[in-house]
């Protein structure tokens, strides 16, 4: 009778613990755990398994949806601007497309957008207008005139790339800016990354 006792006063601590503490302090970053696992772990083997050797690898992020077949023509450029960087003989780009005005993903979102720009692969960044200054707002960016670039007169951080043709080829009701991450410039990247994202940003600013 004791045991049996004891065991029912363990469960219910158990519960008690799971849903007063467990779910009210830690439920939360195991959930960011997880997806941010999942987003890697997507990243980095949507390759059929395998894992791809990317010459490059940029985000689109938009406060909206826009399909993948829409920026074929961006990925194009892409391709042409960054060339085979790693030297295996391919060239592979990796763009993810992040929307963060799916309120029944916002959450999963954000923290995919919090994995990818915590990664020092990912050097260039095609925002909308309003997110493009939120995140310039935080400097998450670089300052543009530092590279050559005449960014936004206001926001040196992004610079206006919706004329582009490949842009305009999306089709989508945003005003589209490019910002540059350059984790070189603080020792935690590869040059050759932040090169090609200026490759880019220019092909895109002479299209």
């Amino acid at each position: 009778m004791k045991r049996d006792r004891a065991a029912e006063g363990e469960k219910r601590s158990f519960k008690s613990w799971f849903h007063n503490i467990f779910m009210f302090y830690y439920a939360k970053w195991v959930l960011i755990g997880l997806v941010a696992l999942a987003v890697v772990l997507f990243i980095t083997l949507e390759g059929g398994g395998r894992k791809i050797k990317y010459d490059f690898q940029m985000g689109v992020i938009v406060s909206g949806g826009i399909s993948w077949d829409s920026t074929e023509q961006l990925r194009g450029l892409v391709e042409r601007a960054v060339g085979d960087v790693n030297g295996d003989g391919e060239v592979q780009i990796d763009v993810q497309i992040v929307n963060l005005g799916d309120i029944e993903q916002a959450e999963a979102n954000q923290y995919k957008v919090m994995v990818l720009m915590s990664q020092h692969e990912y050097t260039l960044y095609i925002l909308d207008e309003e997110l493009s200054r939120h995140y310039s707002d935080l400097e998450y960016f670089d300052d543009l005139r530092n590279y050559g670039f005449t960014p936004d007169e206001k926001i040196p951080y992004r610079i206006d790339v919706n004329d582009a043709a490949v842009i305009r080829d999306i089709a989508a009701p945003y005003h589209f800016y490019a910002c540059l991450f350059d984790w070189a410039a603080i020792g935690k990247g590869k040059q050759e990354h932040t090169d090609a994202a200026l490759r880019v940003i220019t092909a895109l600013i002479n299209d």
